[in-house]
């Protein structure tokens, strides 16, 4: 049997040439399936390892989103709360201007009145005690016997009456002055708290508007992140589903492809073998 391999020489050069071709095509294919396997592999693995990094980015925003909404609302609620509050403490300010103005002026007509009663008290005093005094010394000078002379009680009697009504005016006037400055002592006082209290409430509106300001910008930018985020793992999607469809092969595995082949390789390697004896 093998003289006649030998001696039919021809058609075994064009059997081994067949199959020395079949071979190669086979072992070609086998390596571009492999260098196809091991980019499809990569690939895969390039792709889900930036699509877990996009999904953990997407949660990060999304998580500090919430943050940033919740923030917000307690920097709004805090913005109207304090602006109320600020509003009630100008509007307790001019009313209490407007009381004390008016205390002020009371005070002032009253001190005017007990003064000018004072003054009037005063000249009655004045007038009275030199009437008397001149109506005594007309008596004393008609009597025959300065002896026999008693003074009249009326006068001192009358100015007595006035020199009470005069103390009274004097206390009502001194109490009225001491309760006018008690008043405005209070008033200044609260003005400086109010003062205080309003420097504070604008200086805390002011730092919770630029705050507000601040992280409704920081949310807006944040909102576009999360957008891109997301375009890029549907992007990411949409590339992973289509190696999928290019890399992935119905029927058998690539590991039954790759034994199969190989049986196939190990068979025509055979022949060939058998061939060039």
């Amino acid at each position: 049997a093998r003289s006649h391999r030998r001696s039919g020489g021809e058609p075994f050069g064009k059997i081994k040439k067949m199959i020395a071709q079949m071979l190669r095509k086979l072992q070609d294919e086998h390596a571009d399936e492999q260098k196809k396997s091991a980019w499809c592999e990569g690939e895969m693995s390039k792709s889900k390892a930036s699509q877990d990094v996009r999904l953990r980015d997407v949660q990060k925003v999304t998580d500090r989103i919430e943050e940033m909404d919740a923030e917000l609302e307690q920097l709004g609620n805090d913005i109207k709360t304090m602006s109320r509050e600020l509003s009630d403490l100008n509007d307790s300010t001019i009313k209490a201007q407007q009381i004390r103005s008016e205390e002020s002026e009371r005070a002032g007509e009253a001190l005017v009145q007990y003064g000018q009663a004072h003054k009037l008290v005063n000249e009655a005093i004045a007038v009275l005690q030199k009437y008397y005094a001149q109506e005594q010394e007309k008596e004393a000078a008609a009597a025959n016997d300065k002896h026999d002379f008693k003074p009249s009680t009326m006068g001192s009697q009358v100015i007595g009456i006035l020199e009470v009504a005069q103390e009274d005016y004097a206390q009502l006037k001194d109490g009225q002055q001491q309760a006018e400055e008690a008043s405005q002592k209070n008033f200044n006082n609260f003005m400086n708290d109010n003062s205080v209290r309003k420097a504070v409430f604008e200086k805390d509106l002011e730092y919770k508007s630029r705050a507000k300001t601040k992280n409704t910008s920081d949310r807006m930018r944040s909102t576009e992140d999360l957008k891109n985020y997301q375009k890029e793992l549907e992007a990411i999607g949409s590339y992973l589903e289509e190696l999928k469809a290019s890399c992935t092969i119905k029927g058998d595995s690539y590991d039954e492809r790759t034994a199969k082949r190989q049986s196939e390789l190990e068979s025509l390697r055979e022949a060939l073998t058998y061939l060039k004896q």
